[in-house]
């Protein structure tokens, strides 16, 4: 018993001391929540994700596919070890979950090595035994607008959200009270803990309703979906919430100018807000506007930005044709979690959510 409260006692240290957003490392871990394929070989049980989140430059959590984990860990060079790996103690209803996550846990602690590569993330342990990531589906720190409940359209003018942090946090709105609570995915299962809500009255009773069934509606959830258009949940009796990407409430981090990737040294952001208003980083200077949206159609007002000198030639350059490349903006697609801005003569930005982790339950 004492093993087990400080196994626990462990984990939920490691999650407090978890910080408010995800950073983008300079090794290019962070930022990214990796799914096990393959572990000595052997793929990876269906329907039981095995999944490594690096919180920033030293933290890591996860699931093993039915227990939740956290960790420290280090890196130098291509070398990179895990230490004080602890998790929850639950029995795994399938014996080869079972069996795969004390693997898992068993690989994660003999850790030497790792290589990044656009297919995925393969980590090498033991005996040069290879566990091999993919990256996993864009769902945590989109803000996400709900569309419909069961067959029933959100109505007119009401705004539903929901934003899954990176801390299993959830909270938005629910059309006229904010929500908070706590959510777990465990590969394509999605469950969440008990909502909690300020009370004020809905100005409207069918907006009311509408909250009352959201709200109940994700104390039932069951599991999830990600497709191109956006995302759905099934709760109750086999019964679907679907949602779609909003530009607002996410921050974006940019990868890509034309296909040329950014400077691993610099962030550059885009975030839309309130009013119209939008803002971020070129990588050295903070900038801010305002935007217009016509269906797909997004244009940007002139920008303006502070006038520091960068440390470095490159990344001056490429703030330049950054905020350029937002002046020339036509058109947006989101898909997956991803935005991509085309802009000049069919160029393109492309960016990746920055995972929250300011919805707390």
């Amino acid at each position: 018993m004492k093993n087990l409260l400080r196994l626990i006692t462990g984990f939920l240290l490691i999650l407090a001391l978890a910080p408010a957003a995800f950073a983008q490392s300079e090794n290019g871990l962070a930022g990214t929540r990796w799914e096990l394929e393959s572990y000595a070989g052997t793929p990876a049980a269906e329907g039981a994700s095995a999944t490594l989140e690096f919180i920033d430059a030293a933290q890591v959590i996860g699931s093993g596919g039915c227990n939740s984990y956290g960790g420290s860990y280090a890196v130098e060079g291509d070398a990179l070890t895990f230490s004080g790996i602890a998790s929850t103690l639950m029995m795994c209803a399938d014996e080869a979950v079972g069996a795969q996550e004390t693997a898992f846990f068993e690989a994660l602690n003999t850790a030497t090595r790792y290589e990044l590569t656009d297919e995925g993330l393969t980590i090498w342990y033991g005996d040069n035994q290879e566990l091999r990531f993919v990256k996993g589906k864009e769902l945590i720190g989109l803000q996400w607008q709900l569309e419909s409940i069961g067959e029933t359209p959100v109505a007119d003018g009401s705004v539903v959200t929901m934003t899954l942090g990176s801390d299993r946090g959830v909270m938005g709105s629910g059309g006229c009270n904010s929500y908070s609570g706590s959510h777990m995915v465990n590969g394509s299962a999605l469950t969440f803990g008990e909502v909690i809500s300020t009370k004020m009255a809905c100005a409207d009773e069918a907006a009311g309703a509408q909250e009352t069934a959201f709200f109940e509606a994700l104390q039932t959830a069951t599991r999830y979906e990600l497709t191109d258009d956006g995302l759905t949940v099934w709760y109750g009796d086999e019964q679907e919430l679907h949602f779609v990407v909003s530009l607002t409430g996410t921050q974006w981090l940019l990868e890509a100018i034309d296909g040329t990737p950014v400077v691993a040294e610099s962030a550059v952001t885009l975030e839309f807000g309130e009013g119209n208003a939008v803002s971020g980083t070129g990588g050295c200077n903070g900038y801010s506007g305002t935007y217009t949206l016509d269906g797909d159609s997004l244009t940007f007002s002139p920008l303006v930005s502070t006038m520091m000198a960068c440390a470095d030639d490159t990344i001056t350059q490429q703030e330049a044709a950054f905020l350029q490349a937002l002046q020339t903006a036509t058109r947006f697609e989101l898909a997956r979690g991803r935005l991509t801005i085309w802009y000049g003569d069919e160029q393109t930005l492309t960016f990746i959510s920055i995972a929250q982790t300011d919805a707390s339950g």
